[in-house]
């Protein structure tokens, strides 16, 4: 056997190498938002906080171009050569800048490479007359550095200019992209006011403003690891919506990963379910090299995990609280209207027979049914057919018999939701004739359909409401009849209902 040998690793092909790692990101906006953690990092430095960041777009003219710019330190000319020498290799991770500092990898300024052809750093350090320029190309194993005449800035600070930008590339920088993306992606640190983010193209500027979290406050205490505490803020819904999750963020405010259902350990429920909305907030997480996942360590990651894991029995129980109050709430809404509908539709059909309508004896109300040269009133349940829908037909009732009754008809339609038995389960709703209410079966695909969508609820149950006075007016269920009756009520009833979206 022959012996071992050690050999290092080496590049073959830099230039190759070096496009590799500016192409690791899988957003633009991605390798974008690394010059703006730079800004953010230099501020987090030297302070005062406030200050601003500023995203100037140039889509037109003789060489359209974004320029990321700060008001920071600046950096000497010997410093950007320090920085060209030491790729991989951040002076920031050795800085005492606590959990402000996100830069640490010393890569981010290849990030230009995703998107761009060429970077042009352009600085003015602090009591220094002369800017300098750092000059890269995509794919180059070389830099430029020298004086900057033409752009120089007036004051210290450091502004990035990046070139040669796809068409295509174009279609995500645009004024509303970008405020989404950052408005997300720095929350944290917008809100904290450590600095604004500003967006500016032509003669519009757009400050980004941090996205404000709606909904349920779920109050959950601060966790302590020896890696400094996790804080949790959560908002739930008792409806599901895709526009909801969970951020998780890391140093300097930094979103590190925008939902965490995408994550293989939380992508179960209640994390994916569209109805929790807000942010664990954990500055000791590190980021992947292309900045949109999380490390996953033996220290740091599993303490997440388990603190994340711990309440999600509490929120699975008060989400479900939240869904059943909604549901009540909606649903007494619903009926209130479907009611409001109802009462102008019984209005257009006077001569239907309603066993929605409770007779109530009052001396001084009108001659009710079985007055005087009236027909008999027929009985109001349709016959039992072996499908368990409703009882036998009642007797009719002689005029005779209740010419005296003085009754007054009180409106009164009522609707109630409820899973019918595994017999029942084909239909979409019965008749009780007890309690004068419309039984819907909750459990049938076509109510599951139209659960989430008001109006066309209300038309289901409308069209159920049709066919339930339809077979009542026709107990004998005669098709063309229970058919034609359907009909002539859709027809009045669609007068008043809302229109589908």
């Amino acid at each position: 056997m022959s012996p071992s040998r050690v050999i290092p690793l080496r590049i073959a092909n830099l230039g190759k190498g070096l496009r590799y790692l500016g192409q690791v990101y899988g957003d633009p906006r991605d390798a974008l938002n690394e010059f703006v953690s730079n800004a953010a990092d230099e501020y987090g430095q030297t302070g005062p906080p406030g200050r601003t960041i500023r995203i100037t777009l140039r889509r037109s003219g003789h060489r359209p171009r974004i320029v990321v710019s700060d008001d920071g330190r600046g950096l000497t000319r010997s410093r950007l050569e320090a920085v060209a020498g030491h790729l991989c290799e951040s002076e920031k991770a050795a800085l005492q800048g606590g959990d402000q500092i996100v830069g640490e990898k010393g890569i981010g300024i290849l990030a230009f490479a995703a998107f761009a052809e060429h970077c042009d750093i352009v600085t003015r350090a602090e009591e220094e007359p002369t800017t300098h320029r750092m000059h890269l190309r995509r794919g180059a194993e070389v830099c430029e550095i020298g004086d900057e005449v033409e752009r120089r800035r007036p004051r210290p600070g450091t502004d990035v200019y990046l070139t040669g930008i796809g068409k295509e590339i174009w279609r995500v920088f645009t004024i509303p992209k970008l405020a989404d993306y950052f408005r997300l992606r720095r929350r944290r640190a917008l809100l904290a006011g450590e600095y604004t983010i500003e967006i500016v193209e032509g003669h519009k500027t757009l400050p980004v403003r941090p996205e404000v979290y709606k909904g349920n406050p779920f109050e959950a205490a601060p966790v302590r690891t020896p890696f400094g505490p996790i804080r949790i803020h959560l908002f739930l819904w008792p409806t599901a919506s895709a526009d909801r999750h969970v951020a998780l963020v890391g140093k300097g405010g930094t979103t590190i990963v925008d939902d965490v259902a995408t994550l293989d350990e939380f992508a179960h429920h209640p994390w994916n379910a569209g109805q929790i909305q807000g942010e664990v907030i954990f500055p000791a997480l590190e980021q992947t090299t292309g900045r949109k996942g999380v490390v996953r360590d033996a220290g740091r990651f599993p303490l997440l995990e388990r603190t994340l894991q711990e309440l999600e029995v509490a929120l699975t129980a008060e989400l479900k609280r939240l869904a059943e109050e909604h549901r009540e709430r909606s649903d007494r809404e619903l009926f209130l209207r479907l009611r409001e509908i109802f009462k102008h539709v019984l209005r257009d059909l006077d001569d239907l027979e309603n066993p929605l309508r409770a007779p109530v004896t009052d001396p001084e109300g009108e001659i009710g049914p079985g007055g005087p040269g009236q027909d008999p009133i027929s009985g109001g349940e349709r016959p039992r057919d072996g499908s368990g829908r409703g009882a036998g037909p009642t007797p009719g009732v002689e005029p005779e018999a209740c010419a005296v009754i003085r009754q007054r008809h009180r409106p009164a339609p009522a609707w109630r939701l409820l899973p019918f038995s595994e017999e029942r389960r084909h239909l979409r709703s019965d008749f009780d004739a007890d309690s004068r209410a419309i039984l819907v079966n909750e459990l049938h695909p076509d109510y599951r359909s139209v659960r989430e969508d008001e109006i066309a609820q209300i038309h289901y149950l409308m069209a159920l409401t049709a066919k339930e006075l339809a077979l009542w007016q026709n107990p004998r269920s005669d098709a063309p009849a229970v058919a034609e009756d359907m009909i002539r009520i859709l027809v009045r009833a669609r007068r008043y209902l809302p229109a589908k979206g």
